[in-house]
């Protein structure tokens, strides 16, 4: 079991807007910044200035007293360094910062457990928000519980702020990926059809007036990504689901090759003589490629800390373990097997070891590509 939390500032203002320089300061000497380098920075927030011109009218002109400097390149620097010690500051949770958006989780084993954890969580990050004089927007703030259809999560209670709940949901969309509480992917396969069916419906009316290369080509910069987004979390979903987006490639097909012929020609025999990888060919390229930039230190530490080779395991040698034959961890639950920890390294070991053992990504792609197109 567990559950995430998402705090927002109580204003509607970004967050960067109200940093406060006094802290900044004190959070940039702390990580070695001094003398004349952070007389600099101190220098560089004091005493700005500014107004708004539009529509003809320029407003009155303002002192900034708070924020970081919109537009500039430090802004988004100071302000990710003034955020960068929320999540050594939440208890016994874990957080995820992506800019300006956090997402706190606290796992359990039992409901009680979590819910136990989470209010403690949530009292952290709030005194953390509180001593660098932000604010959680409580009405804004969401809570799901993330478990198996098997595990009642119905008494799973929202923490408090100030005696305010947080709302409880059941989907919650995160970076642009739909994410529900039993991780069943409908809410996002349903997300990326509406999004592509109205690009198709463009792309079919372009067909009038463009040839097939370039209808090919802007189906792929323009469409195709839209349907693989994010796609190494959620693409191994149900078959049904891998269905409904596999039809949107097979339409994408048929208006690029102008084949309408459903008796005689299938949509994924169209796909293939474009020679676009089908969806699920395409997601175990796409988490090949992850496991290639894993192994070889392009990855983020997050990633590359998970994953291991059975060589660094298994102490006596065998052919596995010399070809780069990733170490495949025990499940038991079907959530844990369609996870990357686990899915990754079995796509990644099916793989010839020819194409596992070469030492360029782009080599890599462009083989591992054949390869998943071919079998």
């Amino acid at each position: 079991m567990g559950a995430c939390n998402k705090p927002y500032r109580e204003c509607d203002l970004p967050r960067h807007r109200v940093i406060n320089h006094k802290i900044l300061l004190d959070k940039l000497k702390w990580y070695g910044i001094a003398d004349n380098e952070l007389n600099w920075f101190r220098n560089y927030l004091h005493d700005r200035k500014q107004c708004t011109y539009f529509n003809g009218c320029l407003s009155k002109i303002a002192s900034v007293a708070t924020g970081v400097p919109q537009g500039s390149v430090l802004g988004p620097v100071l302000f990710l360094i003034f955020v960068n010690d929320l999540s050594q500051n939440i208890g016994t949770g874990s957080c995820n910062l992506f800019a300006d958006d956090a997402i706190l989780f606290t796992p359990g084993a039992t409901i009680s457990e979590v819910n136990s954890n989470l209010q403690a969580c949530t009292e952290s990050a709030n005194d953390w928000y509180n001593q660098n004089k932000l604010a959680i927007n409580v009405p804004k703030s969401n809570v799901m519980g993330v478990s198996s259809r098997q595990k009642d999560m119905s008494g799973l209670i929202a923490p408090t702020i100030n005696n305010q709940s947080l709302n409880l949901v059941d989907v919650s969309k995160y970076l642009g990926v739909f994410i529900d509480k039993n991780l069943i992917w409908d809410m996002q396969v349903n997300h990326v059809t509406k999004q592509v069916s109205p690009k198709l419906f463009v792309l079919r009316k372009l067909r009038n007036v463009l040839p097939g290369p370039l209808l090919d080509k802007v189906y792929n910069s323009c469409i195709q990504p839209h349907i693989e987004y994010a796609c190494t979390v959620w693409g191994d979903c149900i078959k049904k689901q891998q269905s409904r987006i596999q039809r949107l490639q097979n339409q994408g097909a048929r208006i690029v090759s102008n084949n309408f012929d459903f008796i005689n020609h299938r949509g994924e025999e169209l796909v293939k003589g474009l020679n676009w990888l089908p969806f699920e060919k395409r997601f175990k390229y796409l988490i090949s490629v992850q496991m290639f930039k894993v192994l070889h230190g392009m990855a983020p530490s997050y990633l590359t800390d998970v994953f291991t080779l059975d060589k660094d395991i298994v102490t006596r040698q065998t052919r596995q373990n010399e070809a780069f034959h990733m170490h495949v961890p025990q499940y038991k639950s079907e959530y844990f097997h369609k996870s990357l920890t686990v899915k990754g390294p079995q796509i990644w070991n099916q793989m010839p070891t020819d194409i596992r053992s070469l030492s360029t990504l782009e080599q890599f792609k462009k083989h591992s590509k054949n390869f998943f197109r071919e079998s």
